[in-house]
């Protein structure tokens, strides 16, 4: 039913942890048959709720009461699910409903997510899972993919379309100074700390002794304000955020 689309809420008896990509397994067949994205996981529902939102979690009316008298009332949220063109053959490691994928199987889930049409949508959006990360036997599984990724959506006539991307990949030229450019933003920040150190004690003693005038402090603000300067212009702030 996820995969047709017919389903985007998981009825679950526990909450859940996970945020984000997950792959998804189909029960006794070993193999991974798409991916998903876990986004929420609501608290538990009244019957009278569950009754509300059959087309969301698929529960036929009939069912219901069960359901809610077995304790399977907690929403988990699912978004941008995607069948893949191919099944992906798994090791089941585990005993329970969540496993670790290796390696190798991230990789392949990876490659068939790839190009496949996400559910109700248009476009691709395979999204990463950190390695190492759980997996869950109805479903999750770490999923790599390239740094940006894009995914399209058409609600009657309207289409979105949506860019994500790692802010820090392949940005090591803007982050990661010279040589040269890095003893440059670490002189002009040493200039600014001895400024202000020697504005502010230049100015106690100034007030307290009779043989330096407080006045005369104000001369440190500038090499102070223009080392300042010269930070703003040859950052990166990042740099002198950390020092």
């Amino acid at each position: 039913m996820i995969l047709r689309g017919e389903k985007t809420w998981e009825m679950r008896s526990q909450p859940c942890r996970h945020r984000g990509p997950i792959a998804l397994i189909e029960k006794g067949t070993g193999k991974v048959v798409g991916t998903a994205k876990i986004v929420d996981d609501l608290a538990p529902l009244s019957e009278a709720v569950m009754r509300a939102n059959v087309a969301k979690h698929g529960i036929p009316n009939n069912e219901i009461g069960s359901a809610v008298r077995a304790g399977w009332v907690r929403p988990w949220v699912l978004s941008d699910v995607v069948r893949l063109a191919s099944p992906v053959p798994y090791e089941h490691t585990s005993g329970g409903s969540w496993v670790n994928l290796s390696k190798a199987e991230e990789d392949a889930i990876a490659r068939a997510a790839h190009g496949a049409m996400l559910i109700g949508k248009s476009a691709p959006a395979p999204e990463p899972i950190s390695p190492g990360s759980s997996a869950l036997a109805m479903g999750a599984g770490p999923i790599s993919s390239n740094d940006a990724r894009v995914s399209v959506r058409q609600v009657g006539n309207k289409v979105s379309i949506d860019v994500t991307w790692d802010d820090t990949a392949g940005q090591s030229g803007l982050h990661s100074p010279s040589g040269l450019l890095l003893i440059f933003q670490t002189c002009l920040f040493t200039v600014l700390a001895i400024s202000a150190i020697g504005f502010v004690f230049h100015f106690v003693i100034g007030v307290f002794s009779s043989s330096l005038s407080a006045i005369s402090a104000f001369k440190w603000l500038i090499p102070l304000f223009i080392s300042s300067a010269l930070i703003g212009i040859f950052g990166p702030k990042e740099f002198f955020d950390k020092m």
